[in-house]
């Protein structure tokens, strides 16, 4: 009969194989740069107690899309504007029209934004509103080619608004 022998060595190194995977699972497709970006806002103009829009520029790299914000199919991604509460409220987000897309993983087009395009937000000012501010908000998203989509990101985005009476 064979005796077997085993060292302290060679157990730890098959115990640290069989507790870890031989293989990871793939990551998670991260953002490419320069798929989305958006224009700085222009410097706004308001009146206290009045009302005013705001327009965010958005472009998208060649190929690339995102789902607008009513894409058809509730497990797709919208895209989402917020604003910050604060003395300038935001009121009405207006998106533009969407494309209606047809892609192999859907049985129905999907409602879709490509290329350059702008979302207008009105704004409220308050009565007391400050003579200078700063409205902040997130542009949330998910990008996509003919072939797969990218991890959703959330961008920051803002502006600067003089206020006079």
């Amino acid at each position: 009969m064979k005796s077997s022998h085993f060292s302290m060595p060679g157990l730890l190194a098959a115990s640290l194989l069989l507790a870890c995977p031989l293989s990871s699972p793939l990551p998670a497709q991260t953002e490419a740069p320069g798929v989305l970006s958006v224009a700085p806002p222009a410097r706004v103009h308001a009146q206290r107690g009045k009302s005013f829009e705001q327009k965010l520029t958005i472009k998208l790299a060649p190929g690339y899309h995102v789902n607008s914000d009513s894409p058809g199919d509730p497990y797709l991604i919208p895209l989402r504007l917020t604003w910050n509460k604060g003395p300038i409220e935001a009121g009405a987000i207006r998106y533009p029209a969407a494309e209606r897309r047809k892609f192999p993983f859907s049985d129905q087009p999907v409602a879709i934004f490509s290329g350059s395009f702008d979302v207008v937000t009105t704004f409220q000012t308050a009565p007391n509103a400050p003579d200078m501010g700063l409205v902040s908000g997130k542009l949330r998203y998910q990008a996509c080619n003919d072939r797969e989509c990218l991890q959703p990101k959330t961008v920051a985005v803002q502006f600067s608004v003089d206020v006079r009476n």
